[in-house]
């Protein structure tokens, strides 16, 4: 995936939302590369987000890791990982932009 690390949590959000998930834990972060977000679906099942940036300037590659459901969901963590990978693609060198489907 690529995108602006500044974007990496408003896609989380979007995408999450869209995928009948919520953000229920993301740290305080320092500068880094690294961000983790913890998630609930729903249902109640716990889910995680991943992202590690592969450079320092953006907008940059990353790495995004999912796991859905205590044993994983491979449909739904793909889903997940889509919509994230579309909003950063919407969000790129913009302050904003729509949310689209």
């Amino acid at each position: 995936m690529v995108g602006d690390w500044e974007d990496v949590g408003p896609a989380a959000l979007v995408a999450a939302s869209q995928c009948e998930m919520a953000i229920v834990r993301w740290p305080e972060t320092v500068p880094g590369s690294v961000r983790e977000m913890e998630l609930v679906t729903t249902g109640d099942e716990p889910a995680e987000l991943r992202f590690e940036a592969a450079s320092s300037t953006d907008p940059r590659p990353m790495e995004v890791l999912c796991k859905v459901g205590t044993y994983g969901d491979v449909a739904r963590e793909r889903d997940l990982l889509d919509r994230v990978s579309h909003r950063l693609e919407q969000l790129k060198g913009k302050d904003w932009a729509p949310v689209e489907p």
